[in-house]
């Protein structure tokens, strides 16, 4: 749930920027989009998973139907911190650092997501965080909104240069 409200966090706080950048006819539109996707739902949306892994595992793992105690949950806690601290960083550096930052996302995060639904089919892991609209949302439609938005830029990008 937190993840569509980060998502439309970012879509206002674009907004904003390009209405007070009076931007809104630019082609940096997806430009403004990104970075704010960037900062919430990959920076702040880390940050919080991986406290969540780390520091609360035995909560979290039982929400995603997993047992409890699996020193995996802990490297992964290490990779959305990683990931976490990406996402931040991308809201002030940018240019190719947004490439390696959005298709690292996309290969973690769908990756997650074929390993939910895989857990779904041959284990029926029904579990809150393991699968549903949420788990679809946040592992599979918002990188790969943010691939999309990072072609735009790029697309922008080649106008701007030619």
């Amino acid at each position: 749930m937190i993840s569509v409200f980060f998502v439309v966090l970012a879509a206002l706080c674009a907004a904003l920027e390009m209405t007070f950048k009076k931007a809104w006819n630019s082609d940096r539109r997806a430009e403004f989009f990104l970075s704010y996707l960037l900062l919430f739902n990959l920076g702040v949306m880390g940050l919080i998973a991986a406290y969540m892994h780390v520091f609360m595992g035995p909560e979290t793992a039982r929400q995603i139907g997993w047992l409890p105690g699996s020193p995996f949950q802990f490297e992964m806690g290490m990779a959305n911190l990683a990931f976490g601290v990406l996402g931040i960083l991308s809201y002030w550096i940018r240019g190719r650092f947004w490439d390696a930052t959005v298709i690292g996302w996309n290969i973690l995060f769908i990756g997650c997501f074929v390993g939910h639904l895989r857990d779904y089919i041959v284990n029926n892991n029904t579990a809150p965080w393991n699968i549903g609209i949420f788990i679809w949302f946040s592992d599979l439609f918002v990188p790969l909104l943010a691939l999309v938005l990072l072609w735009h830029v790029c697309q922008a990008n080649k106008k701007t240069i030619a």
